[in-house]
């Protein structure tokens, strides 16, 4: 698997820019040199935990050394494995000293350490500042420098300290405890004379963060940052010093499009790009998505600062990153459930200079265009457009316009007509010429163009809008409808030329399906039951995967209702659900299956005997509404709901609707709850 996704184009270099960060009013690096003269640019490792966990061996990582140089990775980027928790012995030896596994580990980690070594690797290891580490394996407290010598001799290049089981100190706050083990081991480590990345996890472990962040920033090369991307963290970022954000997990079951969000941000944030997988068993799609050559540079830039956000629109938010030679990457990011645009100015994006134009690299597709001074994008749900943005000393006549073409239709379901609108907007420097736009209906369907679909020409800085009449073909019931649209122009050198080259650009729509589900049982089965070695249930890579597409086993398992009674208890796919009188099979769905009945509004039928109905629900945010069951004999019963809940909640509704409950967080609507 070669890693061979898009690269962007760069300008020419008679179109090279200013080529100084200082033409930003974007927020400087930290620019105190580094404790130890190291990483400085952030670390890109390979960690096994969240695939694997405590089940490793030697030929875990001796396989992922070879996986890694023969596939590209390591070529990438990613030289760096790391060993975490569960790799010593459950004891010191006589002399006190760690030792490995000599199960896992039959070599021993000298060995190792050779070996990846000797594939142009670095070797990394785990250890916990506290009285033993989060899986219980002796830990450093008390052996600091005894430690820092035995990884010094055995070839580490990057130490990972944990902060499990503190012990209490008189006089010290548990946060100040903290600052005395962490310190402890960073002199230890300089003491040893070898050069080992000091990796931090105290700030997870803090009571107090600016004040963790303030001093472990100034011993340790990376850390844990709890706080993504904000300006209170930004500011102790920089080349030898980064905020360690999220651990990549390519293989979990979300879609590319949020794949290559979080990658995105990762590299915006200039987080050390850390991931976890089984390599040798990454999709070509997954391995391009993390080693896509133009985004690790945004992530790797010499300059070192940390992206800053500029500005929200809808769901979407903007982040600026100045560069090394003048350039700022801009990136919007969707949180929304729908497509949305945004657009701002160059200098709202961060420059402080007026250029004549701006080159535009979009990162993802490789396309390069020319803009007069907007920079804007419409992004899809979850997704994100990432353009690195280059001042040019003048506008090319011959290069392809910055444009934008926004598709928008909603409410469709199977056999439905509604209205589409497509909107083209011409950001470059040219007017376009002989403008058309046509539509493509998916799944069979047929399109009708209301309005003309052809213009003559679009000025710099205009837009022009096409209407079409869609009716859907099959809509599968909880699945995105994606509309696509493609506008085709000529630019010509100049307003009156009479030629041109053709260009095209393309735009989607991805609307929720309002299909509904036979029977509701069938939505049920659309929950997928997915592996995920996170148990929080509240986090967004916590029990679900991703964005929250799918729900995990681990975290059904984790969570506890109001009484304390797991949630989950026997909750395995195909397993018989029985809580508190509501009694249903626990689905086996695939992974990556989007866990959606549809939005507020929609009717589900629904059929059986019985005295309780029970709905399985939940909403992105917090959420309430009335849920309403008409019965065949004319009557009907309601219930309030909300979401999320984590807990049974019933509600006395009548002899039809004895309880309605919110059982476990997915992506499913239940119905006419607003959103």
């Amino acid at each position: 698997m070669p890693a061979n996704a898009a690269q962007a184009s760069p300008p020419k270099p008679a179109e090279a820019g200013w080529g100084s960060p200082a033409d930003t009013w974007l927020p400087k690096p930290n620019d105190a040199p580094s404790e130890n003269g190291l990483a400085l640019t952030p670390p890109m490792i390979f960690n096994s935990w969240a695939v694997t966990g405590c089940d490793i061996s030697q030929q875990t990582f001796v396989d992922a050394a070879n996986t890694l140089v023969d596939t590209g990775l390591a070529a990438a980027g990613y030289n760096s494995i790391n060993i975490d928790d569960c790799w010593s012995a459950a004891e010191r030896d006589a002399d006190g000293n760690l030792v490995a596994d000599a199960t896992k580990f039959p070599n021993g980690m000298k060995w190792l350490g050779d070996y990846l070594h000797e594939r142009g690797l670095k070797f990394g290891i785990y250890a916990d500042a506290g009285t033993k580490t989060c899986a219980g394996y002796p830990s450093s407290w008390g052996h600091f420098e005894q430690d820092a010598d035995t990884f010094a001799s055995w070839g580490v290049d990057l130490l990972k300290l944990d902060g499990c089981n503190m012990p209490s100190m008189d006089g010290q706050t548990s946060d100040q405890v903290l600052q005395t083990a962490y310190t402890q081991m960073s002199e230890a480590l300089k003491a040893t004379g070898r050069p080992i990345v000091y990796f931090e996890s105290a700030p997870a472990y803090a009571t107090d963060l600016p004040t963790v962040l303030s001093w472990a920033s100034q011993i340790g090369n990376l850390w844990y940052s709890p706080q993504d991307g904000s300006a209170e963290s930004a500011q102790y970022a920089g080349p030898g010093h980064w905020n360690f954000y999220t651990t990549l997990k390519p293989q979990d079951s979300t879609s590319t499009i949020e794949k290559q969000a979080e990658f995105s941000m990762a590299a915006q944030l200039a987080s050390p790009l850390v991931f976890s997988a089984d390599p040798a068993t990454l999709t070509a799609a997954e391995a391009e998505t993390i080693s896509n050559p133009a985004v690790i540079a945004v992530d790797q830039d010499p300059y070192g600062a940390q992206g800053t956000s500029v500005g929200t629109y809808g769901n979407v938010t903007v982040w600026s990153k100045p560069l090394a030679n003048g350039d700022i990457s801009v990136l919007f990011s969707n949180s929304g459930d729908t497509n949305e645009r945004a657009s701002l100015t160059a200098s709202q994006a961060g420059f402080s200079i007026d250029a004549p134009a701006y080159s535009l690299s979009n990162l993802w597709t490789g396309q390069t265009t020319q803009s007069a001074g907007t920079i804007s994008a419409d992004v899809a749900p979850h997704g994100v457009t990432m353009y690195r943005v280059t001042p040019l000393r003048r506008a090319a006549p011959g290069a392809a316009p910055a444009t934008d073409l926004m598709v928008r239709g909603s409410g469709f379901s199977t056999g439905s007509t509604g209205p589409v609108k497509v909107t083209l907007t011409n950001d470059g420097v040219q007017w376009l010429k002989d403008v058309e736009v046509s539509v493509t209906t998916p799944s069979g369907g047929t399109v009708t163009a209301t309005s003309p679909v052809t213009v003559p020409e679009i000025a710099p800085g205009g837009s022009a809008t096409a209407t079409f009449s869609l009716t859907m073909g099959d809509a599968p019931a909880g699945h995105d409808v994606e509309i696509d649209a493609t506008a085709t122009y000529r630019v010509p050198p100049t307003r009156t030329a009479s030629s041109g080259r053709r260009q095209q650009v393309r735009g989607a729509e991805f609307s929720p399906s309002l299909t509904p589900y036979t029977h509701l049982s069938d939505a049920f089965n659309n929950v997928a039951i997915t592996a995920d070695s996170d148990t929080s249930p509240a986090g967004l890579n916590g029990g679900f995967d991703g964005a929250g597409g799918t729900f995990s086993q681990e975290s059904l398992d984790a969570a506890t209702g109001v009484s304390g009674a797991k949630l989950s208890d026997g909750a395995s796919a195909g397993a018989t659900v029985d809580y508190q009188g509501t009694v249903f099979t626990m689905p086996d769905a695939a992974p990556g299956t989007k866990d959606n009945v549809v939005a507020s509004g929609q009717t589900v039928a629904l059929r059986g005997t019985g005295s309780a109905v029970a709905f399985l629900a939940s909403g992105a945010g917090a959420t309430s509404g009335t849920v309403t069951v008409n019965y065949t004999d004319g009557t009907s019963s309601s219930a309030t709901i909300s979401v999320p809940s984590w807990y049974y909640h019933g509600q006395s509704t009548g002899p039809r609707c004895r309880s309605c409950s919110r059982w476990a967080r997915t992506r499913s609507r239940v119905t006419r709850i607003p959103r």
